[in-house]
């Protein structure tokens, strides 16, 4: 065992602890397989093959990141969905917290669906705007926003962020939807 010695110093050491003439410790040293004048360091170890069961510091980092971004990216869609009125709010809720389609929330608001379609389309080409306007990325707000098929029953996953979309304490029974310059907050 080396003790972390130079194979010079070692030399040296076994020489002067057993009495004998350096030349010939430092020839026996010298036949020696390389791998057996001492054990290799931890640091010298491959363990790649041992996974740490604990997060590195940069994964605890990417993820307090991305853990602060999508709470920045909820108070952002707060911040904006409240500013809508409680019936374009209430429509929203519909189409991406409850699954419905565009036919049935136009026949639930009283409502015909091709106007109502369209207005949909232009509550979320604003929030759309409103989004990137607040400093988030676009594409975060495409995947975030996605129309699909409002024709379809909506299948977004549970817990998506639009689930948020709450309705409003003082929401009573929605007059029908006019027209957006007919909007009532």
């Amino acid at each position: 065992d080396r003790d972390g010695r130079s194979v010079d110093e070692a030399v040296v050491a076994v020489a002067t602890r057993h009495g004998l003439p350096q030349a010939e410790v430092a020839a026996t040293a010298q036949a020696l397989p390389v791998r057996s004048l001492g054990r290799s360091r931890p640091a010298d170890a491959d363990l790649s093959h041992h996974p740490s069961p604990h997060p590195l510091p940069d994964e605890l980092t990417r993820a307090h990141e991305a853990s602060q971004e999508r709470g920045q990216l909820r108070d952002h869609l707060a911040a904006e969905l409240d500013a809508l009125s409680a019936e374009d709010r209430l429509a929203l809720r519909l189409r991406f917290a409850e699954g419905l389609d565009i036919r049935t929330i136009a026949a639930t608001l009283g409502q015909p669906q091709r106007p109502f379609y369209r207005h949909l389309e232009r509550i979320l080409g604003g929030l759309r705007s409103r989004l990137v306007g607040r400093g988030v990325d676009a594409a975060t707000v495409r995947e975030l926003l996605e129309l699909g098929d409002l024709s379809e029953p909506n299948d977004r996953p549970p817990g998506d962020v639009l689930e948020m979309i709450r309705p409003s304490p003082s929401l009573q029974p929605v007059e029908p939807i006019r027209g957006h310059a007919d909007r009532h907050d």
